[in-house]
């Protein structure tokens, strides 16, 4: 987490969210490299897992603090949701990516002699990541982390909006989005898979 900061651009915030039985606050937005240290030496890996609570309150704290154009989540997790509560479900969460337009990046560290509490994190991380235009990562070795990070980095830096203006009246209803580019080598565009149709003139979309 630290050196995704680190690599960031020096006017960019970043908070930290620690959790394991429950999700709290533990570093406000800052763009203080020490107090980001402090918040992360915090981190207690014991006990349970609210992973869906964590992202929930993030995306929360992110929409409602959050003052610079793009959100973005980076999800660092080492298993499945043990202690979340259902409110949460993984469509709501789904929803609320797309609703507020946040940017989801996760790094797994899952322990694969459990295949079934893998199975289960690594379909809450493909679903919110996918939707949101973002990756997920399965490190095999804790080393790769550091790298992954810097990816991520890398990546958020070098995006681009496309922004456009629907044919159809807003009706609040989810509208897909497929964006396809013609070029040497066939690239693939990812995005986000859609958005909730407001009273917005444009929505725009996030390109790596």
């Amino acid at each position: 987490s630290l050196d995704l900061v680190r690599a960031s651009n020096p006017q960019d915030e970043a908070f930290v969210v620690n959790f394991n039985d429950e999700a709290y606050l533990d570093v406000p937005f800052t763009s203080d490299m020490k107090k980001m240290e402090v918040g992360i030496s915090r981190i207690d890996s014991r006990g349970g897992t609210a992973l869906r609570d964590s992202i929930s309150m993030s995306m929360d704290y992110l929409k409602k603090e959050g003052k610079k154009d793009k959100k973005v989540l980076l999800v660092v997790t080492d298993g499945a949701d043990t202690a979340s509560n259902d409110r949460d479900t993984l469509e709501k969460l789904v929803d609320k990516a797309h609703k507020d337009e946040v940017l989801i990046y996760a790094i797994g560290l899952l322990n694969e002699e459990e295949p079934h509490e893998a199975k289960k994190a690594k379909r809450v991380l493909n679903a919110l990541t996918t939707a949101s235009g973002g990756l997920a990562f399965y490190p095999k070795q804790d080393g790769e982390v550091d790298e992954l990070a810097l990816e991520v980095a890398h990546e958020i830096r070098n995006q681009y909006i496309i922004a456009y203006t629907p044919n159809a009246p807003p009706d609040g209803s989810f509208r897909q989005i497929r964006v396809t580019v013609n070029g040497p080598g066939h690239p693939v565009v990812r995005t986000r898979t859609g958005y909730y149709s407001t009273d917005t003139k444009t929505a725009n979309l996030e390109k790596p």
